[in-house]
């Protein structure tokens, strides 16, 4: 199959290699997720490999594609998992709509896990509404974000009495979904840098998340008294 170029994109001081790597940061940024691009290449087994991205809050490597990876490519991500006793997702195709079959729990969504037990699919982004935690789990089932968790634990899963794959929240919050809308909707032909109302988020949010990332959490509900002043001071 013959593999289309890809154009390389700049965005918040990166070179990302293609537009699609850079619309994924894009969604990242959105959500919440630092990451670090490319930061480093792997020797493997005389064969050279640099993965896309590093999330460090989530301790995963992530590797982007415009479509399946080949077997040369599974097999590079299967040996840096196994090397590096770290999880290696390959995304690969368009970032999903937020209301395709491919966010609901028994869609197929183009993500590939390989960790040091072997490989799997079907694994989505998810949040559990309790205590804000975002990850890659089989299925979206956001309980499993808690299992290996080092620091305070969540207090939906302490308080649960016995293991529960599915927290409050899965794989179709707001957030992930405006998350998701961003990703998709991010336009870099204009000075290459996409507007905050376009990744879903406030001035305010896009400046904090350009400071520090892991302050986009989910956002408060407004009480009445708020809802009712907001709209008053909306009315023409």
């Amino acid at each position: 199959m013959t593999r289309i170029k890809a154009i390389e994109t700049r965005y918040k001081g990166y070179r990302f290699r293609s537009r699609l790597e850079a619309r994924w940061a894009v969604f990242f940024d959105a959500l919440g997720v630092p990451y670090e691009y490319e930061p480093q290449g792997f020797n493997l087994g005389g064969r050279s490999y640099l993965p896309d991205f590093w999330l460090p809050v989530q301790g995963c490597w992530i590797e982007i594609k415009g479509q399946e990876p080949d077997a040369r490519e599974s097999a590079l991500a299967e040996e840096l998992a196994k090397q590096r006793r770290q999880p290696v997702y390959v995304l690969f195709g368009p970032i999903p709509l937020p209301t395709d079959d491919t966010l609901s729990y028994d869609g197929n969504e183009p993500a590939f896990l390989f960790d040091p037990q072997g490989w799997d699919c079907c694994h989505k982004w998810c949040e559990c509404l309790s205590c804000g935690r975002v990850g890659l789990e089989f299925e979206g089932r956001a309980g499993r974000l808690h299992q290996h968790v080092d620091g305070p634990r969540c207090k939906w899963f302490d308080e649960q009495p016995r293991y529960d794959d599915y927290a409050p929240g899965g794989l179709a919050t707001p957030r992930l979904i405006r998350a998701y809308e961003a990703g998709r909707g991010a336009r870099f032909e204009y000075g290459e840098s996409p507007q905050p109302h376009r990744m879903g988020l406030t001035p305010e949010q896009y400046l904090a998340v350009q400071r520090d990332p892991v302050q986009i959490g989910p956002q408060p509900r407004a009480t009445r008294p708020a809802r009712d002043q907001e709209q008053k001071e909306g009315a023409p």
